[in-house]
């Protein structure tokens, strides 16, 4: 049985701020362009690779605006700087506000995995 969570391409970039914007999330993320699928090219791709009763599911709705809102509170980000060090923290909170802006944006999904390897 295969769980996971991932991010997918949501719809292609539109223009060349949002293609510039898309490829400095990958760099961000260390994401290969060859690695960036839509959801339904992903569950192509799990398909392919031997697994049956894959389900994708797109979850982004109930997860990034929380989580990117509960990241901004001051008494996270000061036991995150805490925890990661004080350079670390704020680089984390980078991260977030880009998945958070690249998601809003429509360009980027979270995704739910479940996937079966037959015997």
């Amino acid at each position: 049985m295969l769980a996971l969570s991932d991010y997918t391409l949501k719809r292609p970039p539109r223009n060349p701020i949002e293609r510039l914007i898309l490829a400095g999330t990958r760099s961000l993320w260390r994401i290969p362009k060859e690695n960036l699928w839509t959801t339904d090219e992903y569950r192509r791709r799990l398909s392919a690779a031997g697994f049956a009763d894959v389900d994708v599911q797109e979850v982004g709705a109930f997860t990034i605006p929380g989580y990117f809102f509960e990241q901004r509170r001051p008494e996270v980000r000061r036991e995150l700087a805490r925890i990661r060090g004080f350079v670390a923290g704020r680089l984390g909170q980078i991260i977030d506000l880009v998945a958070c802006g690249v998601y809003r944006m429509g360009l980027a999904e979270y995704v739910l995995v479940r996937a079966r390897k037959p015997r």
